[in-house]
Parts: structure tokens; sequence; C-alpha cells
């Protein structure tokens, strides 16, 4: 028979252990319980008058080690290491002689150490569920005594016991359930508190599995007092580690929580923090779970580590958070990866969401990650979000003190099928400190992809940065990207991503891409937000779709100073026609294009311009180009490619459309048109020049040649515009070829010609 368990025991249990021992009071039969208690060390002696003496030492408590095999259906392990033997007060002998300075001390004896807890628990059968949970609980360290006179100092305290628990859980064909939690003891005055190390495993050959990893690091101790009553030498938290590993063939379901002790706290500051660290493993036909790492509160720059990891067959849904938080100047990282079927043969295509959220300290050495990548054969959803803590007042810090910890945050999301894809990346960096002695905070970066075959896809990345001006080449290394990408017919995306910048000084560098297949399109947009006192900064936007034998790209390129811009790019093959965008007195870029348009459409776009409505064009893309600017822009360039295949005998046209200018700045445009590398058109305008050329305007830029054209038509804008005052013109145009006439035709032609002038001549005579 085994032992029962103490009734105070069950308050500390989680829910999880609670259900297991409830089942084991119910088949008691298939149940097995350990309990075993660690003796207390016993207290030092204290000095004796009338001599002045030394408080003796504290014993160490009793440490526990138990391990337990068994096959019965549920199985319970529980361990508790014996607390450490306060030390004994010392004693001096009063009064002592007026010219012995410092008096004689009795000193206080050290507290001895708390005992470690140390479980390991497996179980397993051939059928049927099987259940195994282990609890294990460090000895807390004593304190030490009290000094005998006047100093108001103690003795060092004992260091908290650390605690292992270790459980497994296997079955044949059946439900396997498994526990593991550690919880180290706290450390006495000055001493650091135990480390706490907990894992556990459930497998069932052919089944669900389920479980949960608990790891508590113990407290450090305070600081020693010493004269006056002033504190020294805090002790540090305990670090705690938890890992849980599930595998079966139902759904998989399981929860970390690792969480590093709190350091003690003296007139120096904190001691070294606890560090935590959470790792999470499923594999099943589907998986839920969380990944939970905190780090204790303290001093130091260990980083909170949580990471969750699933494979599935795809047949049932995953949804899998990891969450990692630090403290002070500690840094939280986080992380998940998730591969639903996407890498083999897929049972399903169950929808997959994910969460990865990372948070730190008030540091600017302090970076805190997340990173999310998340696969499968249906709809994908994911948010990876990364904080840093803002920074926090200097004045009694030595190094200045914080200027607010950095931010980094990645997520993907892709699918084989045609789900839909929703990602977001978020990064966040932590305001300078109060005092301003660091005037810029914490750097953000942000970066997000996601990919479908004919779903819809939505890409976010977005970032919120207080670090300074960067030094790299214009255009180079962006800060924060967006990609949407889709892949077959029916698929549309849009990225988009956006920069803050909120220093003085500060500066944005964005890249927005997407690209599709048919009709659905791609429109990708940059945007930069820029606080005063801010340079502006550098904005790229691309965009490319392809059906039907043509690929037709835009792209959109911006170095705006010292205000908010944004720069779109937006096309189709097959496609609704764009319209002109209104100008809102913003710094804006904006290139638009369709291939294969459809003939209404462009009937309807012909049908007020007499020259190009006359042709007899194929009409193969129709676009626009438009440009504002309320400031200075150092580059403001805009281009769109069609790539198609021609025979002989056909001519390249490309009709214009103005529309409304805008003229309180300085504005101009240099517009090109070229193909296969070849200027083919080219022409400088200035402000007052844009209406009247391109209002209804036919270009005939001649004969091609049979094979694959890449035509480039292209603007480069230049001017400015202060003082609130905004400049802005756009315009569309038509791409197409007209057949050249068969020489009976030109022959035709020219009898017609003929005939006129005789007929004139005769009128004239």
């Amino acid at each position: 028979m085994f032992r029962p368990l103490p009734a105070v025991s069950y308050r500390a249990l989680s829910p999880l252990l609670v259900s297991l021992l409830m089942a084991v009071a119910a088949d008691s039969a298939q149940a097995g319980q350990t309990v075993r208690v660690g003796a207390a060390g016993a207290a030092g002696a204290p000095a004796q008058p009338p001599a002045t003496g030394h408080g003796g030492d504290g014993v160490a408590g009793e440490s526990v080690q138990f391990a337990v095999v068994s096959s019965d259906a549920y199985n319970v392990l529980t361990l508790t290491g014996g607390h450490g033997g306060a030390g004994g007060d010392g004693y001096t002998q009063m009064p002592w002689p007026a010219d012995d300075w410092p008096p004689p001390q009795g000193l206080g004896g050290a507290g001895g150490a708390g005992g470690a807890a140390n479980g390991a628990l497996a179980a397993q059968r051939a059928r049927g569920a099987v259940s195994a949970a282990t609890v294990t609980l460090g000895g807390n360290g004593a304190q030490g005594g009290a000094d005998g006179c006047c100093m108001l100092g103690v003795g060092e305290g004992g260091t908290g016991g650390a605690a292992t628990s270790a459980a497994r859980a296997a079955t044949g064909a059946g439900v396997a359930r498994v526990l593991a939690q550690a919880t180290g003891g706290s450390g006495g005055v000055s001493r650091e508190g135990g480390a706490a190390h907990a894992t556990a495993s459930a497998v069932s050959a052919a089944g669900a599995a389920s479980g949960q990893v608990i790891a508590q690091g113990g407290s450090g101790g305070s600081g020693r007092p010493t004269a006056y009553g002033l504190t020294f030498n805090p002790g540090a938290g305990g670090n705690a580690s938890a890992i849980l590993a599930l595998a079966g063939t139902g759904t998989v379901n399981g929860a970390v929580l690792a969480t590093g002790g709190d350091a003690g706290s003296a007139y120096t500051g904190w001691g070294q923090v606890g560090a935590a660290d959470a790792t999470l493993e499923l594999r099943g036909a589907g998986a839920t779970g969380s990944a939970t790492a905190i780090n204790g509160h303290g001093a130091g720059s260990a980083v909170a580590t949580s990471v969750a990891r699933a494979v599935t067959t795809g047949a049932v849904v995953v949804d899998i958070t990891s969450t990692a938080r630090g403290s002070l100047n500690s840094a939280g990282a986080a992380s998940v990866d998730v591969d639903a079927g996407y890498s083999g043969a897929a049972a399903g295509n169950a929808a997959v969401t994910g969460r990865a959220l990372a948070t730190g300290g008030a540091d600017y050495q302090a970076n805190n990650s997340a990173t999310l990548i998340l696969r499968g054969n249906g709809a994908i959803i994911g948010v990876s979000e990364a904080r840093g803590a803002d920074g926090w007042d200097s004045g009694s810090c030595y190094n200045g003190c914080a200027g607010g910890a950095s931010a980094s945050s990645v997520a993907t999301g892709a699918t084989r099928g045609s789900g839909n894809v929703a990602i977001t990346a978020l990064a966040v960096g932590g305001a300078p400190n109060l005092d301003g002695v660091i005037p810029t905070g914490g750097g953000a970066t942000a970066a997000a992809s996601g990919q479908s075959g004919s779903g819809v896809v939505t890409v976010t990345a977005r970032a919120r940065s207080y670090s300074s001006y960067s030094s790299d080449e214009p255009f180079v290394n962006p800060e924060v990207r967006a990609s949407a990408i889709t892949t077959a017919a029916g698929g549309s995306s849009y990225a988009q991503a956006i920069q803050e910048s909120l220093v003085p000084y500060g500066e944005y560098r964005v890249l927005a891409e997407a690209s599709s297949v048919g009709k659905g399109g791609a429109r990708a947009v940059a945007t930069g937000i820029s606080s005063p006192g801010g340079y502006g900064g550098m904005l790229e936007s691309r965009a490319s779709a392809s059906g039907a034998g043509l690929r037709v790209s835009t792209y959109n390129q911006l170095w705006a100073l010292s205000r908010d811009a944004s720069v779109v790019s937006d096309v189709s093959v097959g496609g609704v026609l764009q319209g002109l965008p209104a100008s809102d007195g913003s710094t804006a870029l904006v290139s638009s294009a369709t291939g294969l348009p459809a003939q209404a459409d462009v009937a309807g776009l012909l049908g007020a311009s007499p020259t190009l409505a006359a042709t007899d064009a194929s009409w193969l893309g129709a676009g626009a180009f438009a440009y504002s600017s309320n400031t200075m822009a150092l580059v403001s360039t805009s281009e769109t490619q069609y790539t198609f295949a021609t025979a002989d005998g056909q001519r390249l046209l490309v009709g214009l459309f103005g529309g409304p200018s805008q003229s309180g700045g300085d504005l101009g445009l240099n517009f090109s048109v070229s193909n296969n590398g070849t200027l083919l058109f080219t022409r400088s305008l200035l402000v007052d020049e844009l209406t009247p050329f391109f209002t209804d305007r036919l270009l005939d830029l001649g004969l091609l040649g049979s094979g694959l054209q890449n035509l480039t038509i292209a603007t480069q804008w230049y001017g400015s515009a202060f003082g609130g005052d905004a400049a802005g013109y756009g315009f569309r145009y038509v791409m197409g070829v007209s057949p050249v006439p068969e020489p009976s035709t030109w022959l035709a032609m020219l009898l017609g010609l003929g005939t006129l002038a005789m007929v004139a001549r005769r009128r004239k005579g």
C-alpha cells in the first residue's frame, strides 16, 4: 500500500494533478502514490554568555531522491527537500571597555542550505489510459543568526534547494497524460534561490496525449544587513527550465510554464535575475498548446526564452502560443514553428493559428525578439509581436540607465492549398528615458511574409522605432518589410509595411512586395511616419501579376525629407482598371497597371479621347502614375514593365490621358518609354507643360520584332513644396499593338491619296 498524501499538499497542486489524484482514489487497484519528505536541518546553537562568541551554523536540510517505474494506470510521485536549520545568534558581552572600538562582535551563525528534491517517474502500459505526475519541491535555505551587538547584522543565509522533476507516460493504445512540476527553494540572506528543472513526455501509439510542465525557480535572499542598517550582496533568483514533449495519433495538447526566481534586493540594487527557459514539442493529427517563459524580477541580462514547435498531419486544427517576458534589463525571446502537413503527405487541410509574443526590460542592450513560422494546407493566421519596455529615469544610475529596449519581429505563413493567409509582424521599441540622458530609445524591425495558392493573402509588417539615423546606403537594408504572394489563378495578395520613426534625427526604411496570378491582383503599400525633426526616409513598393502569356509589374522608389510619405504599387492581369488617385496634399507616389484589360473598360477610357479611339490597336495594358508632395524628395521614381510576345508586322502604340495638376510648388517630370533596354521615347516636362502633353496623345513608337518584348514605361518626378502647399500630378495611359497594313492595303491608301490630290487640283483650277 502507498501512503496517502497529506491534505496540505493538495493546495499547491495543479488542476491536472488534482484530476490524477481523484482518479487514483477511484481506482486504487491500478494506482501508485509515493511521498518522500526530507528532514529539516538542525538549528545552530546560540552563543552563550558571559564571553563574547559566535552563533553556530545551521545544518542543511535533507535531500530526497527517488525514482519509480510503474505499469499502473495512475501514478503520483511527490518529493520535498528538507528546510535548512537557522543559524544561531551571536553574543557580545556588555559593557565593553571604552577604548575598545569597534566593540568585539559575536557574529550570528550561517543558515543551513535547503535540501534538494530529485524525482523521476515512468509509467508504461500496453493498452489503456496511463497518467504520470511528478512534483518536487526544494527545501528553503534558512536565515543566519543575528549578530550580538550594535552593527545590526546577521549571518549569511543558506542556499535554496534545487528541484528536479521528470515524468514519462506511454501507452500502446489509449490516452497518455503527464505532469511534471518543480519548485526551487528560496535562499536565505544573500544566498541564491534553488534552480528548478522539470521535464515530461507522453506518447500514445494509438490515441491522444496531453501534459503540463511547470518550473519555478526559488527566490534569492535579500541583501545582508551591515553597519547602520545598510544591505549588500543580494542573492540571485534560481533559474527555471521546463520541457514537454507529446506525441500521438490524435490531438496533442500541452502547456509549459517556466518562471525564474525573483532576485533579492539591497541598498546596492537587485541581485541577478532568475532566467526562464520553456520548450514545447508536439506531434499528432492536430495540436494545441502554449509555452511561457517569465524571468524573475532582478538585474542581469539573462534572456527569457520560449520555444513552441508542432508537427502534425493537418487533419486537425493547430493553435500554438509562445510567450516570453524579461524584466528590468533582461530580454524576452519567443518563437513558434508549425508544420501541419506542409513538408510531407498531408492528411487534411485544417487551419493553423499561431502567436509569438515577446516583451523585455527597459535597457537599450535588451533585444526582445518574436519569431513565427506557420506552414500548412489550409487557412493560416499568425501574429508575431515584440515590445521593448520604455526607458526609465537615470537620475541615480552610474551608467545613464536605459534608453528603451529594442524589438524585432518576424512572421511567416505559407499554405500549399487555397486557404486564406493573414500574417502580422509588429515590433515596438521602448521610448527614451525620461530625463533625456540617452536621447534615443529602442530600435524596432519587423518582417512579415505570406503565401497561398489561390487564396487571399494579407500581410502586415509594422514597427515603431526610437532609433536614430542609419548610415547605410539609401534603399539598403529596409527595417520594415512585407511580402504577399499567391501562386494560382483566383488568388489576391496585399502587403502593407509601415514604420514610425518617433525620435529626432530618426529615419524610416520600408519595403512592401506583392505578386499574384490573374485578375485577383497584387497590391503593395509602404508607409513612413516621421516625428518632428525626423529625417523622413526611404520607401519602396513592388507588385507583379501574370497570366495568359503576359506579365506586368510596377515599382516605386521615394526618398522623402522630414515628412510622412507613402508609395503604392497595384497590378493585375484581366482585372479592373484602376482610376487616377486623388491628391490629398500628402507626399505619395502611386503606380497602377492592368494587363489585358477588359475591352469595355478600355472603351470607357477612350470615350473622351477621339485621337486614341480612332486607332485599330489591340490594347494589352493600361495604367496610371501619380505623384504628390508637401516636402522635398531626393528620389521619386516609378516604372511599369510589361513582358509579352509578338509576331512580325506590329507597331507599338502608347496612348496618354492627362489629369488635373496641383501647382502649389515646383514640379517637373522626366517621362520615358523603352523596350528590351532600348530607349524609344523620352521627354522632360515642367508643371505648365504636363496637362497639354498628356491630353489625348498617341505615341507611335515604331515596329516591333517578333519574340519577347520587355516594355518599360518610366517616370522620374522632381520638385518640392513647402509651407503647407502641395505639388502633384497624375496621368493614365494605354499600351498596345497595331497591325502594319498589308502591301495591298498600302497601295489602296496611296491610290486614294492620289485621287484626293487630283480632285484638289481641279477644284483649285
